[in-house]
């Protein structure tokens, strides 16, 4: 059980006194648990589901994992795509930021023409790397080996900034150092899976 004397799992010097960090960003979830009669959702796993659903109104949070200057700098990163892209994706007023074009499966693709890439990877970055240190139930069979993880957490650190301007004056110096090669993350256990949840970390 982490507590606030715990040292901070991203810089690894602060302690990290920050209570209920969200491991999916806040804005991913929001729609999701939206209702008439405010925000209601439920919990349902493969391994329980004789059970009654326990009933939540956000997505999974933790305390003591991250200090507040992390805590901040990842807020900087949600806060760049959620503005400059999850709230303009299906906003016609900014259709000419976003180019189409069809696979040969003939399924559509968007592409955001107005968002730093390497701010992207990195936001794709910390929703796996927080899903791999968090012990929150939902994220329990979701494990980098540990040389992924810290790959995944200096790349984080390289490009810590205390404000959304210094990091994308900065981003431009460090893109070649933070790009990873694609790679699937399982469950440790394909014997004992509960769920499978697969990411492809897709550089540019």
């Amino acid at each position: 059980m982490r507590n606030p004397n715990l040292k901070c799992l991203l810089c690894e010097t602060n302690n990290s006194t920050k209570e209920n960090s969200h491991i999916i960003p806040k804005f991913m979830g929001k729609e999701i648990f939206k209702t008439e009669k405010g925000n209601r959702g439920f919990v349902i796993g493969t391994n329980s589901a004789h059970l009654p659903p326990q009933i939540t109104q956000d997505s999974p949070k933790e305390s003591y994992i991250l200090c507040p200057s992390c805590e901040q700098y990842i807020s900087i990163l949600e806060t760049y795509i959620a503005t400059r892209f999850h709230s303009r994706l299906w906003d016609k007023k900014f259709s000419q930021q976003f180019g189409t074009f069809n696979n040969n499966g003939g399924i559509t693709w968007k592409v955001c023409n107005e968002i730093e890439p390497a701010v992207f990877r990195l936001f794709i970055y910390s929703i796996v790397w927080r899903c791999s240190i968090s012990s929150v139930p939902l994220c329990k069979d979701f494990l980098l080996n540990k040389e992924e993880e810290e790959r995944l957490r200096l790349s984080l650190l390289l490009c810590k900034y205390e404000t959304q301007i210094e990091l994308l004056s900065n981003i431009s110096k460090h893109a070649n150092e933070i790009t990873l090669p694609e790679f699937l993350l399982l469950p440790q256990n394909l014997l004992e899976i509960k769920q499978v949840i697969l990411y492809s970390l897709i550089h540019q």
